[in-house]
């Protein structure tokens, strides 16, 4: 509570669509704190609108515009009830942002990483894209080279037994080598 009297509470979040519903959800959450999203702003297909304010809140550029906001607000709220749940879902794949929360009928979004978000009466999905913020992308980056290495290790003794296992029956390469046609019938091994 006494963050939110302090409005110190929240994050930061960019409202894709600056229509009636849009603006009507811009009011709620700027009323409403406790939600624990802030908006700073609108982006809209409408170039017209660029430079305005709409309820209270400046109309900061196109679709075009996402990945330099992206650089300073990691969640897009998308109001946009005109366009249907296949246009809401490939937006919502497109964008930059690490938390999409969508406001519209969605059925053809998979369902693995939505979380339900109760936005003062009004029902957003938040589509979780973790991957999209550096430091989880280099964990996970780092996770990977080592289990490849570990297995690299354990498993480099095996596949050498199995190299001369090839070789005492076969007499031959263990690896198979054959001609094929490249570029310009080219033959290579």
């Amino acid at each position: 509570e006494t963050l939110v009297s302090l409005r110190m509470w929240g994050a930061p979040a960019i409202i894709i669509g600056a229509r009636q519903d849009a603006q009507k959800l811009a009011l709620s959450l700027l009323a409403n704190r406790k939600q624990g999203l802030v908006p700073v702003g609108f982006l809209d297909y409408d170039k017209k609108l660029v430079g305005q304010q709409l309820a209270g809140l400046p109309v900061l550029g196109g679709l075009a515009d996402a990945d330099w906001v992206s650089e300073r607000v990691r969640t897009a709220i998308i109001a946009l009830p005109e366009i249907g749940a296949t246009e809401a879902s490939r937006l919502s794949e497109r964008l930059p942002f690490a938390h999409v929360i969508l406001l519209s009928e969605i059925s053809d979004i998979p369902l693995a990483w939505v979380i339900t978000r109760n936005l003062n009466g009004i029902l957003g999905l938040e589509v979780k894209k973790n991957l999209l913020l550096k430091h989880n992308y280099r964990i996970k980056r780092l996770i990977d080279l080592a289990i490849a290495l570990l297995l690299l290790v354990f498993l480099a003794p095996l596949m050498m037994l199995c190299c001369l296992g090839v070789m005492c029956i076969d007499w031959g390469n263990p690896f198979y080598v054959q001609e094929r046609a490249g570029f310009q019938g080219k033959t290579f091994k």
